[in-house]
């Protein structure tokens, strides 16, 4: 039996609201999510497993059709579906009542449900977010009904207020496969249960590789052969970039866009600046914004001073004073340097002020 595991899709979600990057993320969004679809119709995979948070908020009726006309598609794959703490099911959530098409099972309730595929002798288990936070430990004692048959727990949370699991009784329940949402950075717990993380990378902070879980369940009791599909359209990047005194603005571009040429220009950058630059040197922060998708650019960089011809040439104001003091102090190097450092850029700039 082949499935693949997906969760924490947020449709609807635009990362970088307020831009045009914004408006071009939440279609991506969606064409990520569409793609899986194909490719389970494509290779005839036998299951699709949704483990919650497919819309990022609660979703509009418009958008549960635009979805379910795509599931509807479906010759072979069957798809079960569980509500996470961002789509949860409120008392007015459009996710009641809605006709979904054949091939789908919906878990509405807050208790263990579970739906039998006799041709893969097959039960996928599941409970969805009745409401937006979840202190109970609802999943306590959750097992398997038939040893018989693959069994696969579809759960989202992990947390103390978001469905409180203990992973290591879930792990002896006997499920053949727990597959998990909630936590958006890909992670296997164990040889049977995962997080799979998020399909697409939703803010700076989610960076690396995101994508989908493709698995096989050979027979009952089997464990489950796992591989990581890279799937994101554009991933968010950090680029950590060591400055030296010798280097000028064209220097520190062109090592930025050397290495987001290496990692793919397709992708969304951060850029943190680091070491010590020329006294003189004041970091062209536009030219890097112009080098490719660079949401942030952090100047963390400090001063090449030559902190005994500074105390010479400011020897009669408060500048040359504070740096003499700060050189006589008995204090070690490093953090007498950084003292330096500080102190001096702060009062260079108060004294080009007067």
């Amino acid at each position: 039996m082949r499935f693949i595991h997906l969760a924490d899709t947020h449709l609807a979600a635009v990362p970088e609201s307020g831009t045009k990057l914004g408006e071009m993320r939440a279609k991506e969004i969606y064409q990520t999510f569409y793609k899986v679809i194909e490719r389970c119709e494509a290779e005839q995979i036998d299951l699709l497993l949704i483990a919650g948070d497919m819309f990022h908020r609660a979703p509009l009726v418009r958008e549960l059709k635009e979805i379910n006309y795509h599931f509807g598609k479906l010759t072979h794959t069957k798809v079960v579906i569980i509500a996470g703490n961002h789509d949860y099911i409120g008392i007015h959530s459009n996710y009641l009542g809605f006709e979904w098409a054949p091939q789908v099972t919906f878990f509405y309730e807050n208790t263990l449900q579970d739906v039998y595929f006799e041709e893969w002798n097959t039960r996928v288990y599941g409970l969805s977010f009745r409401s937006r936070d979840w202190k109970e430990a609802a999943l306590e004692g959750a097992k398997p009904q038939n040893r018989e048959e693959i069994s696969i727990l579809l759960a989202h949370g992990g947390e103390p207020d978001k469905l409180p699991m203990d992973k290591k009784a879930l792990e002896k329940a006997g499920f053949d496969y727990i597959a998990l949402g909630h936590i958006h950075t890909p992670l296997r717990l164990s040889e049977r249960i995962a997080y799979v993380g998020s399909m697409e990378p939703l803010d700076k902070n989610e960076t690396g590789e995101r994508g989908y879980l493709l698995g096989e369940i050979a027979a009952p009791g089997e464990v489950p052969r796992l591989e990581f599909v890279p799937a994101a359209q554009r991933n968010y990047q950090l680029l950590e970039i060591e400055v030296t005194p010798d280097m000028t603005n064209g220097a520190i571009g062109d090592i930025c866009e050397q290495q987001m040429e290496a990692g793919g220009m397709e992708h969304m950058y951060r850029i943190c600046l680091r070491g010590k630059r020329a006294a003189e040197l004041v970091i062209d922060r536009e030219m890097l914004f112009s080098l490719g998708i660079v949401l942030e650019v952090s100047d963390e960089t400090m001063p090449d001073f030559d902190f005994e011809q500074l105390a010479k040439e400011n020897s009669n104001n408060i500048l040359g004073m504070y740096i003499q003091r700060i050189l006589e102090e008995d204090m070690e190097e490093t953090q007498k340097r950084k003292v330096l450092d500080y102190g001096v850029e702060a009062l260079l700039a108060e004294l080009h002020r007067k």
